[in-house]
Parts: structure tokens; C-alpha cells; sequence
């Protein structure tokens, strides 16, 4: 047994003093207070700054929510019925529900969208002018078309009488 104890070969290893200074400086630095004190500062405005994106991560998330919520409200109230409204609590629960969702799966736009994204923001400010356009003008003609029947009423009325 003594021979197996002699037969296993110990290695010990060997440091230069310019290696055991630096040993010995690292663990004073660890342990200084001090430095111990910033490296927590230092993590705690990380971590406050990474909240503080987080944040700003999750309103841009409830922001892009709503804008959906008021282009799709838009188009049913010219599709379906203009009384037809979805309300802001109920936009703000959707945006509160959605805004973590498109977060988590980081929804982003797909690689063709961003090269040419200028085209695509003018192409859809070009259609939103459009749209606007083509609302007035049937308001408008909805109006002029109220506007001559109640004229014809008038004028039938004054016939009937006279």
C-alpha cells in the first residue's frame, strides 16, 4: 500500500513573485471596499438602465398597439358602420395585452419591408392622403344629395300649397 502512495507522482506548482503580487493584488482589489462599493453602484445603474429600456421597449410596444387598434377601428367604421367604435379602454386593454406579446416574439418587420421602408412610409402616406380624400368627398356628396332632397321637398311642399 506504501508503494502505491510513492508510485503516484506529485506535481506542485510553482509561481514566480511577480505571480503571487499580482494574486495578492487582484484579492486586495476584490475585497477593498471601495471598489467593491462601485462595481455595485455600477451594476445597480446597469440594471436601472435596463428597466429604463425595458420600459421605453414596452410604451413603443403599447403605442404601435393602439395605431393598430385606430387604423383597423377606421377601416370597420368605412366598411361596416360608421357608428361602430372599439373606445379607448378597450384599445388601451388591447394595448396593454399586446404590447408584451410583441416584445416576446420580437415582431419585426421582414427584410424587404426595411430596405425599402422610405418607399413603403410615402406609398402608405400617399394612400392615407387618398383615403382622406375619397372620405371628404363622399361626405360630401352625401351632404349635397341631403341638401337637394330637402330643397325638392321645399319645393314640392310650395307646389302643393300654392
Amino acid at each position: 500500500m506504501n508503494d502505491d502512495l510513492n508510485d503516484e507522482v506529485t506535481e506542485t506548482e510553482v509561481h514566480s513573485e511577480a505571480d503571487k503580487k499580482t494574486f495578492i493584488d487582484e484579492l486586495e482589489q476584490d475585497f477593498d471596499p471601495e471598489v467593491a462599493k462601485q462595481k455595485q453602484e455600477e451594476s445597480q445603474a446597469q440594471a436601472e438602465a435596463e428597466a429604463a429600456a425595458e420600459d421605453i421597449a414596452l410604451n413603443c410596444a403599447k403605442d404601435t398597439a393602439l395605431m393598430v387598434v385606430g387604423v383597423a377601428e377606421t377601416g370597420i367604421q368605412e366598411m361596416v358602420d360608421e357608428r361602430l367604435e372599439i373606445g379607448e379602454a378597450n384599445a388601451d386593454k388591447f394595448a396593454d395585452a399586446a404590447a408584451p406579446l410583441v416584445l416576446k416574439y420580437g415582431v419585426t418587420p421582414p427584410e424587404w419591408l426595411v430596405k425599402f421602408k422610405e418607399e413603403v412610409m410615402l406609398g402608405l402616406s400617399v394612400a392615407t392622403i387618398g383615403f382622406s380624400l375619397w372620405k371628404q368627398h363622399r361626405d360630401f356628396k352625401k351632404a349635397d344629395m341631403k341638401a337637394r332632397k330637402a330643397e325638392l321637398e321645399a319645393q314640392k311642399l310650395e307646389t302643393v300649397s300654392a
